[in-house]
């Protein structure tokens, strides 16, 4: 995880470099900044059920284990006679 949060900060560092060096030589950055935030919000939105699948299927618990011999109380595994 640390690995991963370092990776990030360096990219980002790398990216503000560029930015300022871009705007250094004249070329207007406010373009290139509204691009990668719609560029951005596009991909959430497309991502949405996605991840909200993965984290929902990540957070659920596996079912309890029930003691050998046991009946369920659940209403769909009775059976009525």
């Amino acid at each position: 995880m640390h690995l991963h949060l370092q990776q990030s900060g360096q990219s980002h560092c790398l990216l503000h470099r560029r930015l300022i060096i871009l705007q250094s030589l004249g070329i207007s950055i406010t373009p290139v900044l509204t691009a990668l935030g719609v560029g951005g919000l596009a991909v959430a939105l497309a991502l949405q059920d996605t991840l909200s699948n993965i984290f929902s299927g990540s957070t659920s618990s596996p079912p309890a284990r029930s003691a050998r011999g046991t009946t369920s109380s659940s209403p769909a595994a009775r059976k009525d006679t």
